[in-house]
């Protein structure tokens, strides 16, 4: 009875490490180093998330200094709250995402830096083209 007991669980052990072997195949047919995963999140999911806090600490700070008391909740401003909303997260979070994975966000970060930078004073035509063909690239690429 042993013996047959064994060559059952033999044959089930088999046929789910065959199966759990084409599902890997199947679906996870890219799969990534951890540095490369940590360099990819940091951008895909470590980046927006500090744009999201970032956008809405200057936005309250912008309301507070702002004499006319300019309010975003009585004016229908359509993508602040969309662009906010990963900011109540909680913040517990990054403190092991920094210290894990912290290079790879100050990178992110200092690429969009570079980014932003072309924005901040008053653009030649050259800039305005510059500028166009950036909003035309991100158009294209519908990362979402």
């Amino acid at each position: 009875m042993k013996q047959i007991v064994a060559a059952i669980c033999r044959y089930f052990e088999a046929t789910a490490e065959k199966r759990a072997s084409e599902l890997v195949k199947t679906y996870a047919y890219d799969c990534i180093t951890p540095e490369e995963h940590d360099a990819v999140l940091a951008f895909t999911s470590r980046l927006p998330q500090a744009l999201s806090i970032a956008l809405a600490n200057t936005a309250l700070d912008t309301m507070r200094l702002d004499e006319s008391g300019g309010d975003c909740n009585r004016v229908p401003c359509g993508n602040l709250p969309e662009m906010t909303r990963l900011a109540p997260n909680d913040p517990a979070i990054w403190r092991e995402i920094l210290a894990t994975n912290g290079e790879n966000v100050r990178r992110t970060l200092a690429a969009l830096q570079g980014q932003i930078g072309s924005l901040d004073s008053p653009p030649s035509e050259q800039q305005i083209e510059q500028i166009q063909q950036s909003f035309q690239t991100s158009l294209i690429s519908k990362l979402a």
